[in-house]
């Protein structure tokens, strides 16, 4: 053997050896001694690459990215078919802002190694991060093919529809990735965001419900949640949870002057529901006395008894099918569950089409959730087989009003 290959082998043999004491100390914690080894190991050995990866690992760890981008590079000049390192690189150029070189490096990755899920991951999210929202979707959807359970990309995925405007889609991820992690307080506070934005109130409700009872101090989901129960028509409930918001938080200025609104809109529904009760009960035969029950129940404050007595004479569809139908609606309104008295009222004036007063409370009940559209036709109904109804006129007029 030649002094020269001697020379090399004892180089080697001496790199190893700082090598194996600098990966040691590494573990052990010891990062800033452990580099000290490495740098001597890769002097001695230049193509010692898992001493350049291990070094660039340690150098990563003291915020020497320069530094580690530079040995890592070294390295895979020995090592090029590294997946590991590449993707190790690729996180380390991600995360110092240099994502173009991280999408080649998590390139490199699966071009090694197709299945290394962790590396298609990164490289989605530096494609979103590039804003290549779609092509970061297909990415993420890829993963979910073969890794249905992660929680990480479907969040991803459905954050990209969301982007997207594919929402009925996101929200079909988002239910998806809280199926296998229910705990994620994040993803169900955007999921309800989500859900208040397409319309879908009720489902809101329930996913700002689970939030304030993981978390009930925290006023702005709680703050949400009466807003989403206002907007249902849930009054009571909603009068309800701002109440409680008060407590925890008397200056909460939001809550005081919604709930101030919310209690005159009840007081004056609840006028309008008293009043046409009056004649409801006027006009109800003697001989039914199941209705006459429930015309006492509602005098006597027993909205639920009432409602259901009212609710087993409509089932019967007999000849006081729309009348009870009216009279239930009322005890709900009174009870303050507007979504289902404009159930009732609607189901009123389907089994009589000419109840004006159905109607018209349906287009009350329109105006209050700003459906100025919907209330002009109900009202515009109301007119057409009662035109005297002077409460009809006056809020159709205050409505062609809004809209003009």
């Amino acid at each position: 053997m030649g002094i020269l290959a001697v020379d090399r082998q004892g180089r080697q043999e001496a790199a190893m050896a700082h090598f194996e004491k600098g990966l040691k100390l590494y573990h052990d914690g010891k990062v800033d001694e452990a580099i000290v080894e490495l740098r001597q190991a890769v002097r001695l050995d230049g193509r010692n690459a898992r001493a350049q990866f291990t070094l660039a690992e340690c150098l990563d760890r003291k915020n020497l990215a320069d530094e580690a981008i530079l040995h890592y590079r070294e390295g895979l000049k020995t090592d090029g078919n590294n997946a590991t390192a590449h993707f190790e690189f690729g996180n380390l150029l991600f995360r110092s802002g240099r994502v173009n070189d991280a999408i080649r490096q998590f390139m490199i990755t699966l071009i090694v190694n197709p299945q290394y899920v962790s590396a298609r991951y990164m490289l989605a999210c530096c494609l979103e991060k590039k804003g290549l929202i779609a092509e970061a979707l297909q990415e993420y959807r890829y993963i979910l093919k073969t890794s249905p359970n992660l929680t990480e990309p479907r969040i991803s995925s459905a954050q990209c529809m969301e982007r997207l405007g594919r929402n009925l889609e996101a929200i079909g991820e988002y239910r998806a990735a809280l199926e296998s992690d229910p705990g994620r307080v994040d993803v169900r506070a955007t999921l309800a965001r989500l859900l208040e934005r397409e319309g879908l109130i009720g489902d809101a409700i329930e996913e700002y419900r689970f939030i304030t009872g993981q978390d009930p101090e925290n006023i702005d989901f709680r703050l949400r949640l009466a807003g989403c129960l206002d907007r249902k028509g849930l009054i009571a409930e909603a009068i309800r949870e701002y109440s409680a918001i008060l407590r925890m938080s008397p200056e909460n200025r939001a809550a005081a002057s919604r709930l101030e609104k919310i209690r005159q809109d009840h007081a004056r529904l609840s006028a309008v529901a008293d009043r046409y009760f009056a004649i409801v009960a006027e006009c109800s035969p003697e001989e039914d006395a199941l209705f006459k029950r429930g015309v006492s129940l509602y005098v006597e404050g027993g909205y639920d008894d009432a409602i259901a007595c009212f609710g087993y004479i409509a089932d019967a569809a007999g000849p006081s099918e729309a009348r009870a139908h009216f009279a239930g609606s009322l005890a709900l309104i009174r009870k303050g569950v507007l979504d289902a008295a404009e159930s009732g009222l609607k189901k009123a004036a389907w089994a009589r089409d000419d109840f004006a007063e159905a109607h018209f409370l349906l287009g009350l009940l329109h105006e209050r959730q700003g459906l100025l559209y919907e209330a002009f036709q109900a009202y515009g109904e109301a007119l057409k087989h009662q035109p005297d109804l002077h409460e009809a006129k006056v809020r159709l007029r205050a409505v062609v009003g809004d809209q003009g």
